[in-house]
C-alpha cells in the first residue's frame, strides 16, 4: 500500500473537485505522514485566500523548487523523460492541468500520459490537453494509443480533454474511436477534438456539456454518432464540417438528423460550420426542429452565398429569438448581407469573402 496516497479521500474529492473541505482532510492526512505535499495542499489553498501574500507566494516557490522533481519524476523539466518535456499547472496541491506534446510519427503523448497518471500528484487531474498523432499526409492508421491509455489508466477528476494537433499540419493527424475510452470519461464535461480524421464511435458521455469538433475534412460517420449518442447533459455543440479535398464526407442530408436534435434536449449553442454545402445548410436550417430551443446558431467560415442569405431572410421569423446567429465569412454579397441586417438584428456578418475564378473555400482545411 502506498502510504502517501489514501484512495478512498481521492475519490470523494473527484466527485466534487470545487468543494475545498476533502483537499484540507488530505493535506493534515499526508503532514502526519511526512509528507510535504500536505503542506504544499494547505499553502495553495491559502494563496487563494489571500494571492497577494509575498511569504505564501515564496514557500510555494520554495516548495515547487525543491519538490517539483520529486512529485513529477522523470516526467519534470528537470528530468530525461519525456523527449518534449510536459507543461503541468498546480492547483489545490495537485497537478489540475497537464499539457502533453509530442514528437512526429510518435505515440509519446500516451506512453507520458500512463507515466502521469500514475502519480500521486496527478491523481485529481481535471484538463488534459494532449497531442495527437501525427503521420505524412495523415496515412497512418486512426491513432487509438492515447484514447486506450485512458481507458486503461482513468481518472476520476478529468473533467476537460482536448485532443489537438499542437504545431503538426491539421490534415496529417488522425483521432481513434474515442468511445474506446467511454468508462474512463462518465464525468468529462469538456471535449474539445482537432485533428484531420476524428472518429467518435458509439459515444456514450453522460455528463458532457460542450462537444467542439474541428476538422478540415470531417467524415460523416462523425454525425451519425453525435445523432446517436447519449448525452443529457450536452448544451453546446461545435461542428466544422470540412471539405471533401481534405477528406470530408459529409453532405447536407448528415447534418439533418443534427438539426432535428432528437437527442440535442439541452444544447443552445449549435455551430455547424466551415462547410461546402451553405446554401443548403441554411435552407435545413430555417426548417430545424432544434432551432427555438437554440440561443446561438452558427453557420459561419463556409460557402454561403446570395441563396443561403435569401433562404434566411424569407424565412426570418424562425431566427428571431436568437441572440446570435453567426454568418461570419462566407460568400454573402453585400445585398444579401443588406437584407439579412434589415430583418435580422442579432446577425453576425464581418468577413464575408469574394469568390473568384477557383470558387469558394471552406476557412479551415489543410
Amino acid at each position: 500500500m502506498d502510504l502517501r496516497r489514501d484512495l478512498a479521500l481521492e475519490a470523494a474529492i473527484a466527485e466534487r473537485p470545487e468543494e475545498r473541505g476533502g483537499y484540507e482532510v488530505y493535506a493534515d492526512w499526508l503532514g502526519e505522514r511526512g509528507d510535504p505535499r500536505g503542506e504544499w495542499i494547505h499553502v495553495q489553498l491559502a494563496i487563494e485566500d489571500r494571492p497577494d501574500d509575498p511569504e505564501l507566494r515564496q514557500r510555494e516557490q520554495d516548495l515547487l523548487a525543491k519538490h517539483e522533481g520529486e512529485w513529477l519524476g522523470g516526467l519534470s523539466s528537470s528530468g530525461y523523460w519525456p523527449t518534449v518535456p510536459i507543461r503541468v499547472t498546480w492547483r489545490r496541491g495537485f497537478v489540475y492541468r497537464a499539457e502533453l506534446s509530442t514528437q512526429y510519427q510518435t505515440d509519446e503523448a500516451a506512453l507520458v500520459y500512463r507515466e502521469l497518471a500514475a502519480l500521486p500528484a496527478a491523481a485529481l487531474l481535471r484538463e488534459l490537453r494532449a497531442s495527437v498523432m501525427c503521420t505524412y499526409s495523415g496515412s497512418g492508421d486512426d491513432d487509438v494509443t492515447l484514447i486506450d491509455a485512458i481507458r486503461e489508466r482513468p481518472l476520476a477528476a478529468l473533467r476537460l480533454l482536448e485532443l489537438d494537433p499542437y504545431e503538426f499540419q491539421l490534415s496529417w493527424t488522425h483521432v481513434g474511436d474515442i468511445s474506446r475510452a467511454n468508462a474512463a470519461l462518465v464525468r468529462l464535461e469538456a471535449l474539445v477534438v482537432t485533428a484531420g480524421r476524428i472518429t467518435l464511435g458509439a459515444i456514450d458521455l453522460p455528463a458532457l456539456r460542450g462537444l467542439r469538433l474541428m476538422s478540415g475534412g470531417l467524415r460523416a460517420h462523425a454525425l451519425a454518432s453525435i445523432a446517436a449518442a447519449r448525452w443529457p447533459a450536452l448544451e453546446t455543440l461545435e461542428v466544422f464540417l470540412g471539405t471533401p479535398d481534405y477528406g470530408g464526407t459529409c453532405t447536407p442530408a448528415d447534418v439533418v438528423p443534427i438539426l432535428a436534435g432528437a437527442n440535442l434536449p439541452h444544447v443552445t449553442w449549435l455551430a455547424l460550420s466551415n462547410g461546402t454545402f451553405g446554401d443548403e445548410l441554411a435552407v435545413l436550417a430555417t426548417r430545424a426542429a432544434i432551432l427555438p430551443q437554440l440561443r446561438t446558431l452558427d453557420l459561419s467560415l463556409g460557402t454561403m452565398g446570395i441563396a443561403g442569405a435569401n433562404a434566411i431572410a424569407d424565412n426570418a421569423a424562425p431566427f428571431a429569438h436568437l441572440d446570435q446567429l453567426d454568418l461570419e465569412k462566407n460568400y454573402i454579397p453585400a445585398e444579401g448581407c443588406a437584407r439579412l441586417r434589415a430583418v435580422l438584428p442579432n446577425v453576425k456578418l464581418a468577413g464575408q469573402r469574394h469568390e473568384d475564378e477557383y470558387g469558394r473555400f471552406v476557412s479551415v482545411s489543410e
